[in-house]
């Protein structure tokens, strides 16, 4: 195992090695959650969720199967007029 994976074994693997759940959000400076930012997540090397934060919904929950990094694209909201 490496020298990352031994340091965080205790806390995010299970024990047959798997990685577990990844939650991102969409925050503010004053951590609060963004509404009408537009993201696309790439997992696995596959489009794993794509989608529109709103005030209720600015959190998204991914499982990867591998440790292969999750790529992130993330367009700004517009601005109100």
């Amino acid at each position: 195992m490496s020298a990352w994976k031994d340091f965080l074994a205790d806390d995010i693997f299970d024990p047959t090695g798997k990685p577990g759940k990844v939650m991102i959000c969409f925050l503010n400076r004053f951590l609060e959650g963004l509404d009408g930012v537009k993201y696309k997540f790439l997992v696995d090397g596959k489009l794993g969720i794509s989608g529109t934060t709103t005030e209720e919904k600015f959190c998204i929950e991914l499982v990867p199967t591998t440790f292969t990094p999750i790529e992130t694209y993330v367009w700004s909201r517009t601005g109100k007029k």
